[in-house]
């Protein structure tokens, strides 16, 4: 979401869809989130109807534990106007897709322990929880917003909803492991 609350949408930037391995760069003062991105099983047209809740879940073909990698080519990050964070690619960094979740992980995964580590250090470890409380709600926004491009939410694409723990600050390079509800698994090497 932009600073005026418009849904937007960037590329990620590496991205890797084998997360259960994934080797990625690492660049100092990088941060990580933990994230239920979701692959679309069919397009969601721009529309004069907005989309209900369970329109949206109904095109989600799969769900799936994925982090995301952040990291700004600006020093001031986030704080310049949106336009050049916008042509920063919002400070993505890369992505890696992981395991697929559990569908219904997209009504009740607020809650469900998660634990980072990288190396023998741990990052976070407590419940998973979405800033807005709903893993799909900007995805709801922009699929509703009747300016956004045609071409963004089509069948295949994955598309991510927002971190479930904060943007952490990594302490520097090496393995980062995710244990989601302590079933679901992935890791990130991220290599100086």
């Amino acid at each position: 979401m932009t600073p005026d609350k418009q849904p937007t949408a960037a590329l990620m930037h590496p991205y890797e869809e084998d997360g259960t391995n994934a080797v990625m760069p690492h660049a100092p003062g990088m941060r990580f989130e933990v994230e239920i991105p979701v692959l679309l099983g069919r397009d969601l047209p721009p529309r004069a109807e907005p989309y209900s809740r369970e329109e949206i879940v109904d095109a989600v073909e799969n769900a799936y534990l994925g982090c995301e990698l952040l990291f700004s080519a600006i020093q001031e990050g986030g704080s310049v106007s949106y336009p050049l964070y916008y042509a920063d690619r919002i400070g993505n960094g890369g992505f890696a897709r992981g395991p697929v979740v559990p569908k219904s992980f997209l009504d009740d995964v607020g809650g469900r322990p998660l634990k980072v580590t990288l190396g023998d250090t741990v990052i976070y470890d407590g419940p998973g929880s979405h800033p807005t409380g709903d893993v799909l709600s900007w995805l709801m926004a922009y699929a509703n917003d009747p300016t956004r491009a045609p071409d963004v939410l089509l069948k295949g694409r994955l598309i991510t909803t927002g971190a479930l723990s904060g943007a952490m600050t990594l302490p520097g390079s090496g393995k980062v492991e995710v244990l989601l509800d302590g079933e679901y698994a992935m890791s990130v090497t991220l290599e100086p």
